[in-house]
Formats: C-alpha cells, structure tokens, sequence
C-alpha cells in the first residue's frame, strides 16, 4: 500500500499523521541572525569587490567614470559576441572585421574627453 505525503501507516494499518521534527520556532530568527551576520561583512566584501574588478564604482566614482565603464562593456559584449556584430555590420553595411575594428577604436573614449574639473583650473 502506498501512504500519501504527510501520513504513515502504523499498527494495524492506520493511517497515522507524521509529526514534525522541526521545533515550532519562527523562522525569522533563523534568518535574522544571518542578517546581522551578513550585515558586518558586507563592508569587507563590497572592498574586495572594488579591488578586484575596476569598473564597479564607489562614491567618489563621477557620472564621466559611469558611463564609460557602461559603454566599455557594452562595447566588449559587441566585439565579443560573433550574432551581435554580424548584426551591426549589416546594419551598417560593413564588413564585420571593419564593424569590431571601430567598436575597439570607440572603446578608448567611449563618451568623450573627461569633463576638466573646476579645481584644475
């Protein structure tokens, strides 16, 4: 005989239900106590996250510095990814060698020259 989920079969063939092996605690405790833990070593990790990959950013990161590190990365996916590139030269009526060729020339100022700063004046 099969039991279905939440039951067993006991002694003489009756169906007993299953008791939970799990205390009656709430689970927001259990997760809360992660929070916290979660919460003092997010710094450290936010640090080593910088350091390790440069275009993610911090609060002295300026709208220039953004951008461009969006547009880089949007260019590489182009450059690296054969279907888009094929895309855009047909677009452009290029061919795609010439297409990747312009998108890595682009990828050296994407957005332009730095704004100049009002303290090195």
């Amino acid at each position: 005989m099969i039991a279905r989920a939440g039951y067993r079969w006991g002694s003489c063939f009756k169906r007993v239900p299953v008791k939970s092996r799990h205390s009656k605690k709430p689970i927001f405790t259990f997760f809360f106590f992660f929070y916290i833990m979660d919460k003092f070593g997010m710094h450290s990790q936010t640090e080593q996250l910088h350091a390790r990959h440069i275009g993610t950013g911090n609060a002295d990161t300026t709208k220039h510095e953004w951008l461009t590190n969006q547009h880089r990365d949007t260019l590489a996916y182009y450059v690296a990814d054969y279907s888009l590139a094929t895309f855009i030269s047909v677009v452009e009526g290029e061919s795609v060698v010439r297409t990747k060729f312009n998108m890595l020339q682009r990828m050296e100022q994407p957005c332009g020259p730095p704004p100049a700063h009002a303290a090195d004046e």
